[in-house]
């Protein structure tokens, strides 16, 4: 066995755990260092994590953390494009979500988190998970429109300007996700093909997001 010579925490730990000095595995299963301070780190008064944060910020991490969301599927299945393009989406959602929190703050308002759902563990294949993406940003513009509804109502022009934004992000979200399904309902269960699909899905380099 190759001896590990990863200078990052992480690395460390793995490190000791091969040497016999730390007895890391024993703790379940082996955690990224990347999805330490999410759910598995509780930093909530009361004890109710997934209430922690916001809507915005949920999807974030139904998209990449560990077995906690989509990616960490993706990864155990060893669909690494798959992988790659939920992680940069995931990075999408989070500034999205800090784009409604500025803005919220910038009108002197009050950010107010709600509780949220955990998000799934398990999926039936890789086309569940795209599946379960496109129904996830068709909830989202639905929330979107009423807000959007509320604030004409209430003559919220400012707010009305904002939400603009997302409603036309909300296009693209739902389109490229579509389009992904799509090849999956196309391909079925042909695995050359799915192997093609995720090397295309790993190809994405960067998120779309312009905040």
């Amino acid at each position: 066995m190759t001896a590990r010579t990863d200078a990052t925490a992480e690395g460390r730990r793995l490190a000791d755990a091969d040497a016999g000095r730390a007895d890391w595995r024993l703790w379940g299963p082996y955690l990224a260092e990347r999805a330490w301070g999410t759910v598995r780190e509780d930093y909530s008064s009361d004890g109710d994590a997934w209430a922690y944060f916001p809507f915005d910020h949920a999807r974030s991490r139904a998209f990449r953390w560990s077995e906690d969301g989509m990616a960490g599927f993706c990864d155990r299945l060893k669909f690494v494009g798959a992988a790659k393009w939920l992680r940069l989406q995931s990075e999408e959602e989070r500034l999205h979500g800090l784009k409604l929190f500025d803005f919220v703050l910038a009108r002197d308002g009050a950010v107010e988190l709600k509780a949220i759902d955990q998000p799934s563990t398990a999926f039936n294949g890789l086309a569940a998970v795209f599946e379960q993406a496109l129904e996830r940003e068709q909830r989202v513009t639905i929330r979107i429109n009423a807000l959007y509804e509320l604030c004409f109502k209430e003559k919220a022009f400012a707010e009305m300007a904002e939400l603009q934004w997302f409603l036309t992000e909300q296009v693209e979200e739902e389109k490229a996700a579509r389009e992904i399904v799509a090849k999956f309902q196309l391909v079925k269960n042909d695995p050359a093909a799915i192997l093609d699909i995720d090397r295309e899905l790993g190809a994405r380099t960067t998120t779309t997001t312009n905040v």
